[in-house]
């Protein structure tokens, strides 16, 4: 049973910045010469210079976390509706899937549709903020990536933080061009990774606001499961709990890196949670149409599962066939006695053995964009395996915080290949598999 804990505590001390990067001409770009600021008085110290620097501008620099936390406050008092509705509530759908792979014991393909799952919980939750919030943050964070520019220009050592400002500002470029776009959850998620880029500069702070915002992902979490969780959800949430309270202790002894690392598995663990329970935040008007839609589909891929096995199909895919048709059963049974939740997981699950039986049976190879996709994604991957065991502990953390870039981007590319979006999984591959090449280079 999970103990959740909300208090943490900050370490007192300041963790000194190490210097600049080797073959810094690979990852690093001009430092914005053109950016309007007086220059002050250059500091003997590089450290203090940049921890000045990003006093200046961290306020204005919320992480994809902090923008979690406040979409969910957001829709306690007004639950989700139209599009946000639908991206959270496909979040659910894949959460559902992952959980009938885990229980069929496929743990790789329960990781790769939680991934699929979190990513479209994010851009649900950020997309509820709605674009005038989106305006805001993108305003808020360009003018924090000024202010650390402008307090870095004339300081010794300020150069080594080129690289990393630089991809910042291509970030909130791309954000901008995205929220004329209308895609406000995509642009905020673009803005979020701007300011956790520049963050990164000061591991210390970054690790304690890591915790601080992955202990508010649980505890909102933890509130949706209420005090009688299902026990798939209970152990998540334990989990979490025990993740997060190993990453205050990492903290608490200036382990800088273990603790985001225990932070980022306790949030990825609590969006599992917020994922399947994502109908809790939904409008109910907006989910009884959407279970309706989803036993319908569900319907239609039995349908089809059942018209491609034939009369005579083999065992295990006659297996699957009657699962999913006893689950369509409960869920239009559900559905008609107005039980809307348990009418969605009973038609997520039949949907599920329709789909895997559905696998089984089709040879067809996909469309030269989807190969192309699945391609690139796979080889990127391949890099980040590669880059793992080259990277040293002790790299510095402009390399680091590419690392990291590139880590979140084959998320992204992954999650994108599963739900069909080939073209952002192609973008997202290529860009992780760029940045990986980099830190190869620089490493020698």
């Amino acid at each position: 049973m999970y103990h959740h804990t909300a208090g943490w505590t900050r370490s007192a001390r300041r963790h000194a910045l190490r210097g600049g990067l080797p073959a810094l001409a690979l990852l690093t770009l001009p430092l914005l010469a053109g950016c309007d600021s007086t220059p002050t008085e250059p500091m003997a110290d590089p450290a203090e210079a940049l921890r000045l620097a990003l006093d200046a501008g961290w306020a204005h620099l919320p992480s994809t976390m902090e923008l979690e936390v406040q979409a969910l406050e957001g829709l306690e008092g007004t639950p989700a509706s139209g599009e946000v509705a639908a991206l959270l509530l496909d979040a659910g759908d894949l959460a559902a899937q992952a959980g009938s792979e885990r229980t069929e014991g496929s743990a790789r393909n329960a990781e790769i549709l939680e991934t699929a799952g979190e990513s479209l919980l994010t851009r649900g939750l950020l997309a509820s903020l709605g674009g005038v919030r989106a305006e805001e943050v993108l305003d808020e964070a360009q003018a924090g990536l000024d202010q650390v520019i402008a307090a870095l220009g004339s300081s010794p050592g300020g150069e080594a933080a080129a690289g990393i400002l630089a991809e910042a500002g291509r970030d909130l470029a791309g954000a901008r061009a995205t929220l004329a776009a209308g895609e406000v959850g995509d642009a905020l998620v673009s803005a979020a990774r701007a300011s956790e880029s520049t963050r990164s500069l000061d591991r210390e702070r970054t690790a304690t606001a890591t915790v601080k915002a992955a202990w508010a992902l649980l505890e909102r979490a933890v509130r949706l499961a209420g005090p009688s969780p299902e026990a798939a959800i209970a152990r998540a949430l334990g989990d979490a709990d025990a993740s997060c309270v190993a990453a205050r202790e990492a903290l608490g002894v200036g382990n800088w890196g273990e603790a985001m690392t225990r932070a980022h598995r306790c949030a990825r663990l609590a969006r599992a949670v917020l994922a399947r329970l994502s109908a809790g935040v939904v409008d109910e008007g907006d989910l009884t149409k959407r279970v309706e839609g989803v036993v319908a589909h569900a319907a239609a891929l039995l349908e089809r599962a059942t018209a491609r096995a034939g009369s005579s199909p083999r065992p295990a895919i006659g297996q699957l066939l009657s699962e999913a048709g006893d689950l369509l059963t409960r869920a239009r049974g559900a559905l008609g006695d107005g039980r809307y939740r348990q009418a969605l997981r009973y038609a997520q699950a039949s949907a599920v053995r329709s789909l895997r039986a559905l696998a089984y049976l089709d040879t067809a190879e996909g469309d030269p964009l989807e190969l192309r996709a699945k391609a690139a994604v796979e080889a990127a991957q391949a890099l980040a395996a590669r880059v793992a065991t080259v990277l040293p502990e002790d790299a510095p953390p402009e390399i680091k915080a590419f690392a990291d870039s590139a880590a979140v981007l084959v998320r992204e590319a992954n999650a994108a290949l599963q739900v069909g979006d080939w073209r952002r999984a192609l973008a997202r591959a290529r860009e992780a598999s760029a940045l990986l090449m980099r830190i190869l280079q620089s490493l020698g």
